[in-house]
């Protein structure tokens, strides 16, 4: 990314000095020594080689785009995992293991504007973007001779809008540079759902011998994180010609924001002995609520281009892609977990506090994660210029 950066400036720098000396070398020159012949022809209209500003211009935007996401739920559910294990282990449970795996997935999302400019230098900006994935999503857990397996996924969206204002400053007819101030609201919500594998039960009910267990599981779990703050921006802008124009930007992301999620385990315990089956229903509640920073860099790439007729005049077309990364730190971090017998015999109650100390303790310093996000979109602009 950082050689296409300066790849992207090396370039735009020498095109819009090698079009300025263009422009100069074949501007026409006007012999006054020589008589004229009036023409009383009109004159056709051409259209200018480069842009024209206009005094105001207000401008509508609206597209969508597919995504590639890395949710945070991947780093934090694996390193939540390492810790269930470490920690069950230090308080009794000798030989416990706990491991999480959520997958990598695409996504859409659509995204809308508007925007005012003013001599095309100062801009004002309003911008949303909402983004939905789903994750496919493991946990495997236990301690010999029981394990405990389930599947399922993570449905993940994403709200944002952007609201501030721009500084363009014209360094030559085809290159600007700009400078942006926007205020940023993200809304983050993630829903998940495991169950056991149907095998499982089917294995465990159709074999009637020796002594057996079968832990079948659902867990709900469902998260909120929300995030503002103020954002700056670089940007630069060139304009080949007046139907086309490349934009850059670069985002310093820096925001504070707060979390807060609840969940349920019910699990049902089956024992076969003898040909004989028993069993009984074991249930959980968590809860969670934290405080965390949401540090990053987002780099974006436009190519915009008009299209030509009178039908479309007022449209511009424009196709992005832009790369985000974030990381995620919990500054206070508390957890709660409880869980004991719904009915049947008990396999375990019950609520350790120094356990869940520990726990809220080593997860503010040790469980942070890394967000990423791709984006490939196409946007339709209507733009009106007054004078």
């Amino acid at each position: 990314m950082k050689i296409l950066i300066i790849l992207f400036l090396f370039v735009t720098l020498s095109l819009s000095a090698q079009l300025d000396r263009d422009n100069d070398k074949y501007q026409p020159k006007k012999d006054s020594s020589q008589n004229e012949e009036p023409n009383n022809e009109e004159p056709k209209k051409e259209e200018p080689t480069i842009r024209t500003i206009d005094k105001h211009k207000l401008i509508v935007r609206g597209g969508f785009g597919f995504s590639s996401v890395k949710i945070p739920q991947a780093d934090e559910d694996k390193k939540t995992a390492q810790l269930d294990t470490a920690l069950t282990n230090a308080f009794g449970g000798s030989g416990y293991f706990s491991t999480s795996n959520v997958d990598k997935d695409s996504g859409l999302h659509i995204l809308g504007g508007i925007e005012y400019r003013f001599l095309d230098k100062f801009r004002f900006l309003y911008d949303v973007r909402n983004l939905n994935t789903s994750s496919e999503a493991s946990r495997n857990s236990g301690q010999a001779p029981i394990f405990f397996i389930q599947k399922g996924q993570y449905d993940w969206t994403e709200k944002t809008s952007k609201v501030g204002f721009a500084f363009f400053q014209p360094v030559t007819k085809y290159f600007n540079l700009g400078l942006m101030l926007r205020n940023y609201n993200i809304k983050q919500t993630a829903e998940l759902s495991l169950n056991p594998p149907p095998e499982i039960l089917s294995t465990f009910l159709t074999s009637r011998s020796g002594l057996g267990f079968a832990f079948l599981g659902t867990t709900k779990d469902s998260s909120f994180a929300k995030m503002n703050g103020l954002v700056p921006a670089f940007a630069i802008e060139f304009f080949p010609v007046n139907f086309l124009e490349f934009r850059y930007m670069l985002e310093t992301v820096n925001l504070k924001g707060t979390q807060n999620s609840n969940g349920s385990d019910i699990l049902a315990v089956l024992l076969r002995g003898g040909g004989q089956f028993a069993g009984g229903v074991v249930g959980g509640i968590n809860t969670t609520n934290s405080s965390f920073t949401y540090k990053g860099t987002i780099n974006t790439f436009e190519l915009g281009f008009k299209p030509r007729g009178d039908a479309a005049k007022f449209l511009f077309l424009k196709l992005g892609m832009s790369q985000e990364i974030y990381q995620k730190q919990y500054d206070k971090y508390f957890a709660f977990d409880s869980f004991g017998a719904l009915g049947g015999p008990v396999i375990q109650s019950g609520f350790n506090p120094i356990a869940q100390f520990i726990n809220s303790t080593i997860y503010t310093s040790y469980v942070n994660s890394e967000i990423v996000i791709q984006n490939l979109y196409g946007v339709i602009e209507f733009r009106k210029g007054f004078n």
